[in-house]
């Protein structure tokens, strides 16, 4: 599939495609707490982070087809952590760089992930897409990126 990425700010619409892509197996073991959660659970988080100015997530498309998301957390001023996860449908084509790449252009500041060691697909992504290592622990590198 080619053409164009374009991202969309998600609205309730996308609750449950974000629900499924969050309860993927793949998803599930490489994301930061390794569990899924329950309908109710992502509902009620989906809901808040509506409401939340600080975070904002937005759904990345070519033409009609959702292949992914992105996910700003606001940390402080001009900071923020970015999260991402692509449609098992989309997964290992070379969308999840161009997905991210294009999503450091979408915030002017300071950006920072987390990406589990384990997870190398992620771990690509992060450093492909200019993020710089600046910290480990037993489970998790932590990135940064100045978007400016």
């Amino acid at each position: 599939m080619n053409g164009k990425i374009e991202f969309k700010k998600a609205t309730n619409l996308d609750s449950e495609l974000l629900f499924e892509w969050r309860n993927d197996p793949i998803t599930i073991q490489n994301s930061i707490t390794q569990r899924g959660v329950e309908k109710n659970e992502h509902e009620r988080w989906f809901y808040n982070a509506q409401q939340n100015g600080d975070i904002k997530i937005y759904i990345a498309f070519i033409g009609d087809a959702p292949i992914g998301m992105v996910r700003f957390d606001k940390k402080e001023f001009n900071s923020a952590e970015l999260s991402w996860n692509i449609s098992p449908k989309f997964r290992g084509k070379g969308f999840g760089k161009k997905v991210v790449i294009l999503a450091t252009d979408l915030f002017k500041g300071r950006l920072e992930a987390k990406v589990l060691i384990a997870n190398v697909a992620s771990f690509k992504i992060a450093v492909d897409a200019g993020f710089k290592e600046k910290n480990r622990d037993d489970l998790i590198i932590y990135f940064e990126k100045d978007s400016s």
